[in-house]
């Protein structure tokens, strides 16, 4: 059994509306929690679906932070940090700079050493893990904070396996709110590519909320999760999800934080929902 830790839209940089300031303890909580639903996992992928940052150049000293707490989180998770997946998000776009992803490039490098996976002369990868293939994609490669896109005519093909298809990106592929138009632009297109190559879970973020709907046959499930730290507009709870796959099973648990929900005598923790 794959387990996959999907969280997303870390947003670090701006405490004021950040709702864990002890980034340590948030680590922590996260592992205990999770910890019931992967007894018996062969193997585990830590995948990060953008926005590591709060807002670009505005916050671009936070990125250390966010490679230590991910670091951490693997330790405390027993997972190597290599097995890491992270794609860029609207918000680690740094403008000014010849290459605006480099910032986030270098916390991917520090957790995977590994250049072929960086969003410098691609804008995807796939990743290959013990027991499944990833399409890690740069929905933000257009370089614009407004709306995301994929680079279709150089999207990276999946190796020749019999494992089961992850695909990763940033932006959600169907708009949420009536004003916003932030979603990816060429959804459809991708959505053809993705059945067609069979993938079997989409993983994103973006909109700060839960989004989760299946497509085509065989089933392909479309999975977005609101943000791990950011304070919600709309009241949204703070929320990351663990998927496991097991042959041809997917099992979705939704992990949302309750502030008033006591473990070990103090209050705050995670409480999962499956789907």
């Amino acid at each position: 059994m794959l387990a996959i830790l999907h969280i997303t839209d870390l947003h670090f940089g701006k405490q004021s509306e950040e709702i864990f300031r002890n980034k340590p303890d948030l680590a922590k909580s996260i592992v205990r929690a999770i910890t019931p639903n992967v007894a018996g996992a062969t193997s585990k992928v830590l995948v990060v679906s953008g926005d590591l940052i709060y807002k670009g150049s505005k916050s671009v000293n936070a990125y250390p932070e966010a490679r230590i707490f991910l670091q951490d989180l693997c330790r405390l998770w027993e997972v190597e940090t290599n097995q890491t997946i992270i794609c860029p998000g609207n918000h680690d776009i740094v403008k000014g700079r010849t290459d605006p992803f480099a910032p986030i490039n270098d916390v991917i490098f520090a957790l995977s050493r590994r250049s072929a996976l960086l969003f410098k002369d691609q804008t995807s990868v796939c990743v290959a893990t013990p027991e499944a293939d990833f399409l890690v994609i740069n929905s933000a490669f257009r370089r614009n904070h407004e709306y995301g896109s994929v680079d279709l005519d150089s999207l990276a093909c999946f190796p020749v396996s019999i494992k089961p298809r992850v695909a990763v990106l940033h932006h959600n592929l169907l708009g949420v709110l009536e004003k916003d138009s932030s979603a990816v632009r060429n959804a459809y297109p991708l959505i053809v590519r993705l059945l067609h190559d069979k993938v079997r879970l989409v993983l994103h973020g973006h909109q700060h909320i839960k989004e989760e709907f299946p497509i085509g046959a065989p089933r392909c499930r479309i999975v977005g999760a609101g943000s791990l730290n950011f304070k919600s507009d709309n009241g949204t709870p703070n929320q990351f999800n663990l998927i496991t796959l097991a042959d041809t099973k997917t099992n979705v648990f939704r992990y949302i934080w309750r502030p008033d929900l006591p473990v070990d005598g103090i209050l705050g923790a995670w409480q999962a929902t499956a789907d």
